[in-house]
Order: structure tokens, then sequence, then C-alpha cells
């Protein structure tokens, strides 16, 4: 498939071994064992460049030899072999569960990214080729500009009341009964 003006290498898989759940974001996609499936055109989420978001991956066959790895090709250049694109999945306790966070690197643009995901049973991964014991699943995502990475924590202590960005979170008329009302501001950065 086709995507940023690039053909993406092919990718296959087989046998008992499949992805059965894939949450990223707005992207909760449920399947059977398909050896390969391009869902690029189906399912897409936003992801800001500042923001680290959970990848969770369910193996449809659970037990302790499947391995699995998510690549996402930040730069748009086709292939998923530059540093900082693959993203190993570790295995849960529970053997069925993926999970690992993804954060796009500092130097990231915003626009469309393609992430492929796969599972196996055998060998080192690979984005491209094909696994006789597992699958691999395409998937795009929107890059988006950062998000306001900061609190404005406001207490008027002697009133009682706190705002989180001018947002009144607490209301507590008689906290303040003996003392005066003082302001403090408080900044929280990421």
């Amino acid at each position: 498939a086709m995507i940023n003006g690039h053909y993406y290498p092919t990718a296959s898989g087989g046998g008992n071994s499949y992805i059965s759940r894939v949450q990223f974001g707005d992207i909760d996609n449920s399947s059977g064992s398909n050896g390969y499936v391009d869902y690029t055109s189906l399912f897409t989420t936003e992801q800001p460049i500042n923001v680290s978001r959970e990848l969770i991956v369910t193996n449809g066959l659970p037990h302790d030899f499947v391995q699995g790895v998510a690549w996402i090709d930040w730069n748009r250049d086709g292939v998923f072999d530059n540093p900082g694109e693959a993203f190993p999945l570790e295995l849960s306790t529970c053997l069925n569960f993926f999970p690992t966070d993804i954060l796009p690197p500092a130097d990231a643009t915003t626009g469309p990214v393609r992430m492929r995901i796969r599972l196996a049973e055998e060998g080192a991964l690979s984005p491209e080729g094909e696994s006789l014991q597992g699958e691999v699943e395409d998937y795009n995502f929107e890059l988006t500009d950062a998000l306001e990475s900061h609190l404005v924590l406001t207490m008027l202590v002697g009133e009682g009341r706190v705002y989180a960005n001018g947002i009144e979170l607490i209301d507590y008329p008689n906290f303040g009964y003996y003392a005066e009302t003082t302001e403090v501001t408080l900044f929280a950065e990421p």
C-alpha cells in the first residue's frame, strides 16, 4: 500500500499466533487470524507530538513464546529501519497482552504516519517478510501539534477555593475562617 508517496515493504504471517486486538488512542480494533491486514484506511487516531500514549496489542492465542514489535515510520520514508522506529512489545505476565508506551521523537513533524505491528513465534522480528507463525497489521495515525503542557493551579487560601487552569475544583468557604485571603499560583511542567 502507498502512503506519503512510498510503497511499504510487504509482510505476512500465518499459523496459530495472531493479533486479536490493537488499542492505541481512538484505535480499538478486534480481529481474527488473517496473516496480514492493512487497516490504514479503516482506523486512525490523532497523536500529539509531545504526548506518550500506550499501545496495547493482544495475542489471540496466549503463550509465552510469542514476541512482538511495533514499528513507526516517523520520517515517512517508506521503511521502518531508522533509529527510534522500533518499539519492542514486552509480554505481560498474563501472556496475552503486549503493552508499550509510544512517544514521538522530538524532531517529528505533523502529518500521517504508518505503524506496523508484528507478533510471531520464531526468530528475529523484521518489519518485512514472512513469519510462519504470526500476524502483521498496518495502521495509520495523524501526528498533531503539541498540547499545552502546563498546569496553573491557583489557591485562594483565605476563601477555601482551588482553581486548575481557571476551573474551580474546590469551594470550601469555611476553610479560611481565620485566615487572610492569599493567592498562590503554581506552574507544573511535564
